[in-house]
């Protein structure tokens, strides 16, 4: 069955991830008063530090450069790597 032109199952699934962030909301929240700031900074558990989280890159990954595909022999290497872990 399709709900406003989408599969049902994934306004089924947005709406879960909507929930689902919505409550891990509520529950910073709460978090946040209760626990004193400094205390957070110290253990990175503020907003500031998921978004740093989420957005850096290891060292490792920032000083190595970059591979290029257009070569024939990366690109091969890399498709039998996709090949090999695709389920």
């Amino acid at each position: 069955m399709h709900v406003l032109g989408y599969p049902s199952s994934d306004v089924t699934h947005r709406c879960t991830r909507r929930q689902e962030e919505r409550r891990q909301a509520r529950a910073m929240r709460k978090v946040t008063e209760a626990v004193e700031p400094e205390l957070m900074a110290r253990a990175m558990l503020r907003p500031e530090d998921d978004v740093i989280r989420a957005t850096d890159l290891p060292e490792r990954e920032q000083l190595r450069p970059p591979i290029p595909l257009d070569n024939p022999d990366h690109r091969a290497c890399a498709e039998c790597v996709l090949l090999a872990i695709r389920p």
